[in-house]
């Protein structure tokens, strides 16, 4: 899995927890290489978090013993984001067993919901 991923990861989590906004968080870590790539990870999994949560819920990948922050980023590149997830590991095997049922549900989402955002 690469860096980035997981740097956004932790940087969502401190964000939910209430730590710290997004800027502070990215400008502020000195162990955060690639400043612009993270924090546009974390926008954008922002940005569709509730359909993000709504298809991990779907397909089961919640229950998977990984941070759920994670979970969330990986999806979202999956998904919205390259369409690919960079690097390998046991996080991308798990999303990527899955992936044809995570697409089928944002297909299917968005024809109920309408647009994604």
């Amino acid at each position: 899995m690469a860096k980035a991923y997981d740097q956004a990861s932790r940087m969502l989590d401190k964000m939910i927890e209430g730590k710290a906004g997004i800027k502070s968080l990215t400008y502020n870590d000195p162990a955060l290489k690639n400043r612009r790539q993270a924090y546009a990870l974390v926008c954008e999994t922002l940005k569709y978090k509730q359909v993000l949560e709504h298809i991990l819920q779907s397909t089961g990948l919640h229950k998977a013993k990984v941070r759920p922050t994670l979970l969330l980023v990986l999806t979202y590149e999956l998904l919205f984001g390259r369409g690919k997830i960079q690097g390998g590991g046991k996080v991308k095997r798990i999303i990527m067993a899955k992936a044809s049922k995570v697409r089928h549900i944002v297909e299917h989402s968005s024809i109920c919901f309408g647009r994604l955002p």
